[in-house]
């Protein structure tokens, strides 16, 4: 596991009175979190490469984040808040209360074997090496 210690203190140092939500920097989630928020009325603009960004009309402080980071760093109170996939969360065992399901990251999961694999069931696999991406 990466060291969130140096992402934590850049964190804290950044503007006290804000409220400070973490939402991914990449990948399938990150578009629709920034539409949602355009949606629901906060302005801010997006870069590539962006640390953050500041709302103009809220008190509020939009972190991007590795999705991955984002649990634990609101565990450990780094961040208010977090939008992120729950696959982390509990991937991660960190200790937060899911407020609000978003439904905006769908995943599907896909099982190939080689030809001639007599495949069943998920039990058919057991004991077999299993890769993951």
């Amino acid at each position: 596991m990466r060291p969130i210690r140096k992402t934590r203190r850049i964190i804290m140092l950044h503007e006290k009175n804000r409220i400070k939500l973490a939402v991914p920097n990449k990948g399938r989630l990150k578009d629709p979190v920034v539409e949602l928020l355009k949606s629901a009325g906060y302005s801010f603009r997006v870069r590539e490469r962006m640390l953050y960004a500041s709302c103009s009309n809220a008190e509020l402080t939009i972190i991007f984040l590795r999705a991955d980071d984002i649990p634990l760093l609101v565990s450990s109170g780094a961040v208010h808040i977090g939008i992120t996939g729950q696959d982390l969360v509990l991937e991660k065992r960190a200790k937060v209360k899911e407020i609000l399901p978003l439904e905006l990251g769908k995943c599907r999961l896909c099982v190939a074997v080689s030809e001639g694999f007599a495949w069943k069931s998920p039990a058919s696999l057991s004991g077999k090496r299993i890769a993951t991406s």
